[in-house]
């Protein structure tokens, strides 16, 4: 056991038990990759307390058990399960925009296949959902060859999502021709009619792990990956490594779907896109002529420094007058102040120099907006690239 606690004489009995919380975290967050955040942090260790009790075991002796025996991680999980409030069609507007890019690309799409990804899927609501969004495109009629893929860490979660049997309270945000449509009566509720719609297929993955998992063969396979609030319990350290690992599997001209005020880093291959108010992220994006950083490439008239600084110069410029923007429209609209700065992220993220001082401006719109949560993990996000909300 590690000797930074707990038998330290100095230390009262209620330290001792804070600094073996601590450690609890801190190995979730290392095996995980996620836990990290004040809620999902409680969560897991009201758990664990129940854990403790089947087995009878105090808070020191538990953590033993899990240093000893890795299967213990995997009965914890399973109790810790998936957000309590998932469902169907969650953040509707964001199947209703895929669904419209998919179309959209398929019209000058060179083959036809697609592959689509719901990472840390606990029941199924997720990939079922986009299943079903998808079906209700032309692709299928068109020939399209159309997968869904769903993965989590918990193997009670997947068994629950392969049956595909929900309850009528799961149904609730259908209304009901789709659910009739879409789900069959059964003993234990009512059973999704798979052959109506492209096969969801579920397996075993810890998103964290990109290197042994079987997420490591899938490197670049899909065009559409779900990856929706697992940063909000991602520790700090490992957000931009986490972020680039899901952003990976994404095909060349993919998107990644995040939840909504969940912003990752990204790198130089992908950009931050927004349209009807909905961000999501797009990977190998060619320039277009409408883009304010597209210039003229004539050597004989402009040598490639003076190119760059005209650039920089126009980028300056634009974020100015975005900014004055800004500040006229937090008090009197702070819905369109936050698409002012959603655009001051994009034209960063374009020239790979997204900054904190950016950050810290939806950080105000998210307070204004009384969305406390979401500028906490903003912060949090800045804290991770050395930066500060203050």
């Amino acid at each position: 056991m590690n000797n930074q606690f707990p038998n330290s004489e100095s230390s009262s009995p209620l330290e001792i038990v804070d600094r073996i919380d601590a450690e609890f975290i801190r190995q979730a967050g290392l095996i995980y990759g996620r836990c990290a955040s004040p809620r999902s942090s409680k969560r897991l260790l009201d758990c664990a307390g129940r854990r403790m009790q089947i087995l009878s075991l105090a808070k020191a002796q538990y953590l033993s058990l899990l240093s000893s025996n890795p299967l213990e991680w995997d009965e914890l999980w399973d109790d810790y399960g998936g957000d309590p409030n998932d469902s169907f069609f969650r953040y509707p507007t964001q199947f209703e925009l895929l669904t419209r890019l998919i179309s959209e690309k398929a019209t000058t799409a060179s083959h036809r296949t697609l592959k689509v990804l719901s990472v840390g899927c606990a029941m199924g609501f997720e990939p079922y959902s986009l299943s079903m969004a998808l079906a209700g495109t032309a692709l299928p009629a068109l020939g399209w060859d159309i997968s869904v893929f769903a993965c989590d860490i918990s193997e009670e979660s997947l068994n629950k999502a392969r049956n595909a049997i929900f309850s009528q309270q799961d149904l609730y945000v259908l209304n009901p021709s789709m659910a009739k449509r879409w789900f069959r009566p059964r003993a234990a509720g009512r059973q999704f009619k798979s052959e109506l719609a492209p096969k969801v297929q579920f397996f075993k993955a810890n998103p964290n792990d990109l290197v042994s998992g079987p997420l490591a063969d899938l490197i670049g396979s899909f065009d559409v990956v779900f990856a929706r609030g697992l940063s909000f319990d991602c520790p700090d350290r490992h957000v931009s490594s986490f972020a680039g690992g899901l952003l990976s599997l994404l095909a060349h001209d993919g998107y990644l779907f995040t939840a909504p005020g969940e912003i990752w880093p990204v790198g130089n291959k992908t950009r931050l896109e927004e349209r009807d108010g909905i961000a999501y992220i797009h990977k190998n994006v060619e320039k277009i002529k409408s883009n304010i950083f597209h210039t003229s490439k004539n050597p004989r008239r402009k040598p490639k420094a003076a190119q760059q600084t005209d650039i920089d110069s126009a980028l300056f410029q634009r974020k100015a007058v975005l900014e004055k923007r800004f500040a006229e429209l937090l008090d009197e609209d702070p819905d369109q102040g936050r698409d002012v700065v959603l655009e001051m992220l994009q034209l960063e993220l374009e020239r790979g120099c997204m900054t904190v001082e950016t950050l810290k401006l939806m950080v105000k719109v998210e307070n204004r907006l009384d969305r406390s949560q979401c500028a906490f993990f903003l912060e949090s996000f800045m804290e991770a690239w050395g930066g500060s909300a203050d």
